[in-house]
């Protein structure tokens, strides 16, 4: 019985899509590591990004929406908060690293101007309990994320 013959154009392929994978996870931790890191960013750096966004779009979709359309998750309200804001914030820190300054001022502002959103809508209250909440969360992820590079920086050097 004959195996599989590899054509020496499959074989080329396959060597050229190995290598790009390896150069994106080579430039991936050059990116995550590097904070002067060229401005194109590999593949899963994209990924990282488009999942920070659909988590900031996610959040503003369910800051919007009629109460009575929110999913009911049978976690406590602030846990329920927190734990979206705090994976948003870390999720967004590493998409984007940026000076600590930066980050938690945009954190801060996202929480402001989600409860300010609430504001005008019949059916949402702006809080400024939430609003803590959601500032402290999302700060709290960001600082995780930047303490993590930092770390991930010293054990690299």
């Amino acid at each position: 019985m004959q195996g599989y013959q590899w054509s020496d154009q499959a074989d080329a392929t396959i060597r050229q899509r190995y290598d790009v994978f390896i150069g994106d996870l080579i430039t991936f931790r050059n990116f995550a590591v590097d904070s002067a890191a060229p401005v194109h960013a590999s593949e899963a750096m994209k990924y990282l990004r488009v999942l920070a966004w659909i988590l900031i779009a996610g959040l503003v979709i369910l800051t919007i929406v009629p109460a009575s359309e929110r999913p009911v998750t049978g976690v406590e309200h602030n846990y329920e908060h927190f734990l979206a804001f705090g994976l948003t914030g870390l999720v967004y820190a590493l998409a984007y690293p940026k000076r600590l300054v930066i980050l938690l001022t945009q954190g801060v502002v996202f929480a402001l101007a989600l409860e300010l959103l609430q504001i005008p809508l019949p059916s949402r209250h702006a809080r400024l309990g939430d609003f803590a909440v959601d500032a402290l969360a999302g700060c709290g992820g960001m600082v995780v994320a930047y303490l993590s590079k930092r770390v991930w920086d010293t054990k690299l050097a």
